[in-house]
Formats: structure tokens, C-alpha cells, sequence
């Protein structure tokens, strides 16, 4: 859930917002951590 709240996020955003660390986030492929406090990191800052 947290992925796609991101994904949306990025794009709806018009490509203007990216993640400050893209590797926050498991490959493709692999589950995602149920806990809450896993994603605490995920940041996204405004593309130079």
C-alpha cells in the first residue's frame, strides 16, 4: 500500500517529485513489509 500511496504520489506530481533514497523501497517483486515503522525513511524531494 505504501508503494502505490508513493507511485501516485510521484506521478500525479507531475515527475517533479522523486524518492531521496529509491532503494527505501523493495525490488519489484519482493513483499513489502507489513510494519509501519519499515517505511519510516521514505522521503521524497522536489527534482533539481
Amino acid at each position: 500500500m505504501i508503494a502505490l500511496v508513493v507511485a501516485v504520489l510521484c506521478n500525479g506530481l507531475k515527475d517533479e517529485w522523486e524518492l531521496v533514497d529509491p532503494t527505501s523501497l523493495p525490488l519489484t517483486g519482493v513483499p513489502l513489509d507489513s510494519d509501519r515503522a519499515a517505511y519510516e525513511g521514505l522521503k521524497l524531494k522536489r527534482k533539481a
